[in-house]
């Protein structure tokens, strides 16, 4: 596999925005299959959708965070596993 930086430009190369193409590079390389990957991060594109805030690419690293290391319930405590890695 590519290095995770090259993996996530060639995507962004194809087409993707900065926040698709990360989440897909990361989600790749840690095995986590969805159907809504890169669906979800679409919207995010160009900085909060198209608005110039925050970077795609950091959003798509979040999401992947919050993917590999987030709850799925409150009655878990992982908040702070995923603070701790971000």
């Amino acid at each position: 596999m590519k290095p995770l930086g090259e993996e996530a430009a060639s995507l962004l190369l194809k087409g993707y925005a900065c926040s698709e193409s990360v989440l897909l590079a990361f989600s790749k390389h840690y095995g986590i299959k969805s159907e809504l990957i890169p669906r979800i991060a679409t919207a995010f594109g160009g900085g909060f959708g198209r608005r110039g805030l925050v970077c795609g690419c950091v959003i798509g690293a979040l999401m992947t965070i919050g993917l590999k290391f987030g709850r799925t319930d409150t009655s878990q405590s992982n908040a702070e596993a995923c603070s701790a890695v971000s």
